[in-house]
């Protein structure tokens, strides 16, 4: 399985930011490589911009410590 960690500071209250990151099923709205996506339970299916389907497994949504895997 693939890991994939990145870092950076966004000039937002960190509520809003996790409002956004910790919908799966919208990724397609602000990560632009998705064409598509949607979530239901521990699913994520998206479609790349190249149309390169991905099912994702969701390990971890955890909104106490802002944690999403």
């Amino acid at each position: 399985m693939a890991t994939l960690r990145s870092h950076t500071r966004i000039n937002r209250p960190a509520e809003d930011v996790w409002a956004v990151v910790s919908d799966a099923g919208d990724i397609a709205v602000w990560f632009p490589a998705v064409k598509t996506s949607s979530a239901s339970g521990s699913t994520r299916i998206c479609e790349l911009a190249d149309e390169t389907p991905l099912e994702e497994e969701i390990v971890t949504n955890d909104p106490a410590l802002r944690r999403f895997q």
